[in-house]
């Protein structure tokens, strides 16, 4: 004799005195799921990685970004991330904060600047500025007296200036600059920087002849008065495809060459995307600290 039981899938009891409601009811609980084919043709009900909605997708990125930074600071400071990571934050944040003091706005990367006619095809492109507590006049000799085997470039001696110490006081006999000038790039250098305009205690305009009449390298520095005694100080760079063929030159006898110009000769040989983002990031942590050596300097000179 045929006895019902209870199912442990539908909780119904079936059997040979099932009902045809019952049967029903379970042919329709076995049906098949859908192919994944056609789950793929349903539309996507998450907002965030919709094609779409591009506004979404921005803000799922910088969320991403906000919640590393979070889980970073929160290691940093319980110490549990690794026993360093305690030991570098103070050197890791002043390192950012530094690098943040010297971004430029929006109105600022976009305004037209006389740098920009000497380039104006460029292969790479920056500006970054910085706010000075003292007036034009009080910053301008430091800017005046630039280059190497003058001043330096208060940026990292070591790198850009032979290791000389860049100068901490106003040299006198370097405050005269006229166009036609050299501002040596690099020790020993007497065809760059070539002053190409000045007008102080406002501008100040350098360059790199690329030798077919142009420039290879284009680079200003604009000073703009602000309230209560300060100064905006932005600073843009242009470099030209021709750049790369200087980079890659062979130097000249007996010239050895420093730091940023072998690191230059290997920019110039990465494919171009590569070229573009190394020497973005190079330039942003040399020029930032180039802007604030002329900050701790002319701020400094005030206070004298």
């Amino acid at each position: 004799m045929w006895q019902s039981v209870a199912s442990p899938r539908f909780g119904k009891e079936h059997g040979p005195h099932c009902s045809s409601a019952d049967s029903a009811r379970r042919s329709t609980r076995r049906r098949p799921i859908a192919p994944l084919a056609a789950a793929k043709r349903l539309p996507c009900r998450n907002p965030v990685i919709t094609t779409k909605n591009p506004a979404a997708a921005t803000d799922f990125r910088r969320l991403i970004r906000t919640s590393a930074a979070r889980v970073w600071a929160t290691a940093v400071q319980s110490r549990a991330f690794c026993p360093l990571a305690h030991r570098y934050s103070k050197c890791s944040s002043r390192f950012v904060m530094a690098v943040a003091t010297c971004v430029a706005t929006a109105l600022e990367k976009r305004r037209t600047l006389p740098v920009d006619a000497m380039i104006p095809d460029p292969l790479f492109m920056s500006t970054h500025a910085i706010t000075i507590d003292a007036t034009p006049e009080q910053v301008w000799p430091w800017i005046a007296q630039m280059g190497s085997g003058r001043a330096g470039w208060y940026s990292w001696d070591a790198i850009d200036n032979g290791a000389v110490p860049s100068s901490s006081v106003i040299v006198s006999e370097f405050q005269t600059v006229v166009p036609g000038d050299i501002m040596p790039a690099v020790p020993g250098a007497t065809d760059a920087f070539v002053v190409a305009a000045v007008d102080p205690p406002r501008e100040l305009v350098l360059t790199v002849p690329d030798g077919h009449g142009g420039n290879a390298v284009a680079w200003e520095h604009l000073l703009e008065p602000l309230d209560s005694g300060r100064t905006r100080l932005i600073v843009r760079g242009r470099a030209s495809s021709h750049w790369l063929d200087l980079a890659r030159a062979k130097p000249p006898a007996r010239h050895r060459r420093i730091f940023i110009e072998r690191a230059y000769a290997v920019l110039a040989r990465l494919p171009r995307p590569l070229l573009i983002a190394f020497a973005a990031f190079g330039h942003r942590i040399m020029e930032a600290r180039h802007l604030r050596g002329i900050r701790r300097r002319s701020t400094a000179s005030t206070e004298r």
